[in-house]
């Protein structure tokens, strides 16, 4: 073997320590900054104006400390890229360097090292503070913005047909972004639908353009084995999903109490422990590879990753036995329901011998998933349904309110097992992100008709003496395939 095989083992040791000189030179700049707008603020800090500092002080603080963090691993690293180069540098030129001296050698050496997890695992709790902090920052928000949010309930939508519909204050409480998008029509809604799930990717909601569709396979693979729960795996992001597994289990059932902060699958702890290392594995892998990953796509492979091992934890968290058992039992009373007695005006009406059955397969389907967000998926795909049957039936624009009509004769032929829990389960749990757009309209649509189902009667129905053909077939149970 050549002299070439130890200079080039020199080269890309001496490439990874001159990157890791930039990166301290940034972080050193970036810690800097924040020190001289911390030191702005008054000297005489103590224990009680501490307490009293502003959300953004205490997130400089925090932020500062994660800078801290990773300027202490990189001294770790680059103190072992030094001893490497002095033995590289020893060598005869036609010695075959050890394994310990090449790249790979120091990635594993990297894994392995104690001292260097400890750091990692440090700034992952550091990580997952700040995320707490811009959760109690977004809470506050979201609470003054409520004090002037109208509340509406869903009785009076349907129980008002001949005028105009209108939501109004009620026990069902919709945000004021919801009611707006309520007002939107039909055709606007379906072009933004179609848009989002046009960025679906084998069942999994993210932005993945069709030209970076083979590099977004090539990112998702190497996820796959990063966040892999196998022995194996000794990568640190392998080992601390393990121990969060093993936390889950451990404390199930800790609730905050005397201050203390939820652990195990508490749904305020998932949230910012999987988020916080997706921003960590985001920063990591950008920082330190040059690689550029979408947050949604590494949430999705973390959540794919740990949801089947922690799934019946989280359950006990947001599980509604009794109302599950509630809409059940409504869904199966009303399982005869035509089309016109939910108030589906007749040009709207789905022809077929089982109307709107795409919907309610889909729909159904969604209780056979394991993670959030595949079930937000499914629940998305029904409405897609929906309205495209819509579409074939009848041109004219609909609005919002003939899609919940439509919506709630779906969801009780559907009679999803678990249904009150599921909608739970994906609020607190899917990736915040996915819920913000189209899907957090489907899921809450989908909550205002499991509440108006709970509360359905037959006085509710629409009273009509003429029924169509399809109604009648309707109601002589001819949707046995999805009861």
């Amino acid at each position: 073997m050549s002299s070439a095989n130890v200079q080039q083992s020199v080269r890309q040791v001496e490439k990874m320590r001159d990157d890791m000189i930039d990166l301290k030179s940034k972080l050193s700049a970036r810690l800097r900054q924040t020190s001289e707008q911390d030191n702005a603020s008054p000297s005489h800090l103590t224990a009680v104006t501490l307490q009293l500092r502003s959300p953004d002080e205490k997130k400089a603080d925090v932020v500062e400390e994660l800078i801290k963090l990773k300027l202490n691993i990189l001294d770790v690293k680059m103190s072992r890229t030094n001893d490497i180069l002095s033995e590289l540098r020893s060598l005869q030129p036609r010695d075959l360097p050890p394994r310990h001296l090449t790249v790979n050698g120091y990635e594993n050496w990297v894994q392995s090292n104690e001292a260097i997890y400890k750091l990692q695992s440090r700034l992952l709790a550091v990580q997952s503070q700040l995320r707490r902090l811009e959760h109690v920052n977004d809470q506050r928000e979201s609470t003054e913005t409520d004090s002037a949010t109208q509340s509406v309930t869903i009785d009076h939508h349907f129980s008002v047909r001949r005028q105009k519909r209108q939501l109004y204050d009620g026990d069902l409480i919709i945000n004021r972004s919801l009611r707006l998008r309520a007002d939107s029509r039909l055709s606007d809604i379906r072009s933004h639908l179609r848009t989002f799930l046009g960025h679906h990717r084998h069942g999994e909601l993210n932005s993945i353009d069709d030209e970076d569709f083979a590099g977004a396979q090539v990112q998702k693979f190497f996820l796959d084995d990063l966040f892999s729960l196998n022995e194996s795996n000794a990568s640190f992001e392998g080992r601390k999903l393990r121990e969060y597994v093993a936390e889950c289990w451990k404390e199930d059932t800790v609730l905050e109490l005397s201050g203390r902060h939820p652990m195990g699958a508490h749904p305020s702890r998932y949230q910012e422990y999987t988020q916080a290392l997706c921003d960590y594995v985001i920063d990591y892998q950008s920082t330190h590879h040059g690689k550029e990953l979408a947050f949604s796509t590494v949430h999705s492979k973390v959540e794919s990753s740990l949801m089947p091992a922690i799934r019946t934890c989280c359950l006990q968290h947001v599980q509604a036995r009794a109302d599950d058992k509630t809409i059940s039992e409504q869904c199966d009373k009303f399982r005869c329901v035509a089309q016109s007695q939910m108030g589906i005006p007749e040009r709207f009406q789905s022809k077929e011998i089982v109307p709107f059955a795409d919907a309610i397969a889909t729909l159904k389907a969604s209780y056979f998933s394991v993670t959030p967000g595949r079930k937000l998926y499914h629940i998305v795909s029904a409405a897609h349904a929906v309205f495209n049957k819509v579409a074939e039936v009848n041109d004219e624009a609909a609005g919002a309110d003939i899609f919940i009509d439509i919506w709630c004769y779906v969801v009780i032929k559907a009679n999803v097992s678990d249904l009150a829990t599921t909608c739970a389960y994906i609020s607190e749990y899917c990736n915040p992100s996915l819920i913000q757009g189209e899907a957090g309209y489907f899921l809450s649509s989908l909550q205002l008709a499991s509440q108006y189902i709970m509360t359905l009667a037959d006085d509710k129905l629409e009273k009509s003496e003429r029924f169509t053909l399809i109604d009648k077939c309707d109601k002589k149970n001819l949707v046995f395939f999805f009861t």
